[in-house]
């Protein structure tokens, strides 16, 4: 593994790629109330895998990005929940 790459693990509705991209290049996704400015570093991912997260993904309250349920991620559950790397 080449230690300047980060691994990015995401689940729910992050694990669509045109959505990292809004993260990490700038922009609003699909539904969103905000845009976002981007990271630092806007170089997309260089590669990607599918994995399986030791957990449980559950939603709860009212997202004022998205107006739904937002998605939590508790690795003390039983899982799995599927996720994208």
């Amino acid at each position: 593994m080449n230690a300047d790459h980060v691994w990015y693990v995401s689940y729910g509705s992050n694990m669509n790629a045109s959505r990292l991209a809004c993260y990490l290049q700038g922009g609003r996704p699909p539904g969103a109330r905000v845009s976002y400015p981007g990271a630092r570093d806007h170089t997309p991912p260089v590669a990607d895998a599918a994995v399986m997260l030791p957990g449980r993904l559950f939603f709860a309250g009212t997202s004022s990005v998205w107006g739904g349920g937002m998605g939590f991620y508790d690795p003390d559950c039983q899982g799995p929940t599927p996720g994208r790397a």
